[in-house]
């Protein structure tokens, strides 16, 4: 299931942990896309969850080739808007959407 907000979808069923060091601290790489103009790629997500916020910022995006895809400033703007989003309605972890190594990691968190 993907998640639309501003003009960017992120394939937030797709996406995968790649980092976990710290509780309530991860990193997950989703495919990511601006619909607005077609750029679309595999963008590496910092995740930091506790039971009363939800924080996702982006820290790379590559298309297919695995070249770093440069957001010009709009879309950079409509990134930060979505992954607000995602941040505000506490999408990670959602046992309807995420997969499942993702949901562990935040139910650990919110059981504490």
């Amino acid at each position: 299931m993907s998640i639309t907000k501003s003009g960017i979808s992120i394939d937030c069923a797709h996406c995968h942990c790649i980092d976990n060091n710290d509780p309530g601290d991860f990193e997950v790489k989703v495919p990511l896309e601006d619909i607005d103009t077609g750029v679309a790629g595999i963008a590496r997500l910092h995740c930091v969850i506790s039971l009363n916020d939800h924080r996702v910022e982006l820290t790379d995006w590559q298309d297919v080739d695995a070249q770093p895809i440069k957001a010009p400033e709009a879309m950079k703007q409509r990134l930060e808007q979505a992954l607000a989003f995602i941040g505000e309605h506490r999408v990670c972890g959602n046992t309807k959407i995420c997969p499942a190594d993702v949901i562990r990691i935040v139910q650990t968190i919110e059981q504490k």
